[in-house]
């Protein structure tokens, strides 16, 4: 499902009519993107991270970032893409590629977003190329770059989630459904990623606008559960 179809109620909408404030609502985006139809099959899925870059959780990267970072396909992903343009057209980018491995690789329009929806937040913006193998000489086209919020949110109320803990139930493992304290999300900026689950990225509602009314390709969410309302 695209962001089209998972478009934000009008923010005229008033909350006594049923919508929640625009203050508290939040979507998980898909670092994946959209997987399904022959669109989705045209387009790359990266398995593994920039070489030689650190991937430290939380802190500032951009300082060791590789001068000539590159992501790869892997031998598989190039056969299985390959395929699918000889079978269905020509190869297809996005403003989101999507990963694997629990990074958003955005393009300029995305990029140029965040950024305007994100003044003063801490986040670095990595710039990288996308090949088609280790051995190839060219990149895909378009121009991308890792999208590194730093620091976290803590904002998932742990009580109300669904999550996977460790044996003396003190440090979440896996965040199988997350809901948002509103509170404490309030606080967060437009673009975040949660303590406690660090590898998936959040948008709030002016964000998820703007991509929405931009039409951008290949930029998927998921609304994510509030608890904590404030009473109409």
């Amino acid at each position: 499902m695209t962001a089209s179809d998972r478009a934000p109620a009008n923010p005229a909408t008033p909350a006594s009519q049923g919508e929640i404030d625009t203050s508290f609502r939040f979507y998980e985006l898909s670092l994946l993107g959209d997987l399904h139809g022959e669109v989705a099959a045209r387009r790359p899925v990266v398995n593994s991270f920039v070489e030689g870059a650190d991937r430290a959780e939380g802190e500032p990267i951009g300082d060791g970032w590789p001068r000539d970072a590159r992501l790869c396909l892997e031998s598989k992903e190039k056969r299985r893409l390959e395929g699918a343009i000889r079978a269905y057209g020509p190869l297809v980018m996005g403003e989101v590629i999507g990963t694997t491995c629990n990074s958003l690789i955005a393009g300029p329009k995305l990029k140029e977003l965040i950024e305007r929806h994100c003044p003063g937040v801490p986040i670095e913006f990595l710039p990288l190329s996308i090949y088609k193998s280790k051995d190839a000489k060219r990149p895909l086209p378009g121009t991308y770059w890792f999208v590194h919020p730093v620091g976290f949110h803590d904002c998932i109320d742990l009580e109300k989630s669904s999550i996977l803990w460790d044996d003396d139930h003190r440090q979440p493992l896996r965040i199988r459904e997350m809901v948002i304290a509103a509170r404490r999300g309030a606080a967060a900026p437009q673009l975040f990623r949660p303590l406690h689950a660090w590898s998936r990225y959040i948008i709030r509602y002016d964000l998820a606008k703007a991509i929405k009314d931009a039409d951008l390709d290949n930029v998927v969410w998921q609304k994510l559960a509030v608890s904590g309302l404030p009473a109409a």
